[in-house]
C-alpha cells in the first residue's frame, strides 16, 4: 500500500501537538491545525478568512502584521512570543512565521 505525499503530510501533521496556521501574504488566515480546538482563543468560524488586525488586540496585531510582512518580502523565518487571554486565563505562545510556496 502506498499513499501519496499529500496523504503523507496530513498524517505528519495530525500528529503534531502545536498549532499550525496558514497564512496569505497579506495576513489572512486560511487554514488551521490544532489537535485539540480548546486550545484555540477562538472558534474557527472567528478567524479564518480575517487578518490579525480583525481579530487580535490593537498592540499584538501590528506587531503580528510587521512579522508576516516581513516574513513575505524576506523569505526568511522570523518568531515572536506574545501572550494572549484565552478562556481559561492567560496564555503564553511563542510562534514561528516561515515562508510557503504560493
Amino acid at each position: 500500500m502506498s499513499i501519496t505525499v499529500e496523504e503523507k503530510n496530513r498524517l505528519i501533521v495530525s500528529a503534531l501537538p502545536d498549532l499550525i496556521f496558514i497564512l496569505s501574504r497579506d495576513g489572512k488566515f486560511l487554514d488551521f491545525h490544532a489537535s485539540d480546538l480548546q486550545r484555540l482563543a477562538l472558534p474557527p468560524d472567528q478567524f479564518l478568512g480575517k487578518t490579525a488586525e480583525a481579530i487580535f488586540p490593537p498592540e499584538l496585531a501590528a506587531r503580528m502584521a510587521g512579522v508576516i510582512r516581513r516574513v513575505a518580502d524576506t523569505e526568511q523565518k522570523e518568531s515572536m512570543e506574545y501572550s494572549l487571554a484565552m478562556p481559561s486565563g492567560s496564555a503564553y505562545f511563542e510562534a514561528l512565521f516561515s515562508p510557503l510556496d504560493d
